[in-house]
């Protein structure tokens, strides 16, 4: 019998939690921390709830977006 093949290795991300409206300042319940295969992840991709609060997204963005520096003002 074969043993199944390891999951692949995962990095940790920030991504939306529900949709944020363009303009709308971030807090902690917009964001989530989810779990992403390396070659899936935006180059650019928040690991930092923290470094996010506050900034306010300068287009809607939808639920389970990894968020990326680009798309915040501030």
């Amino acid at each position: 019998r074969l043993a199944a093949p390891p999951p692949p290795a995962t990095v940790e991300v920030v991504v939306t939690a529900a949709p944020v409206a363009a303009g709308t300042p971030l807090d902690a319940t917009m964001l989530r921390r989810a779990q992403a295969v390396p070659g899936t992840v935006p180059d650019g991709a928040a690991t930092s709830v923290e470094a996010l609060l506050g900034r306010a997204p300068l287009v809607a963005l939808p639920p389970g977006l990894a968020v990326v520096d680009e798309v915040l003002a501030g």
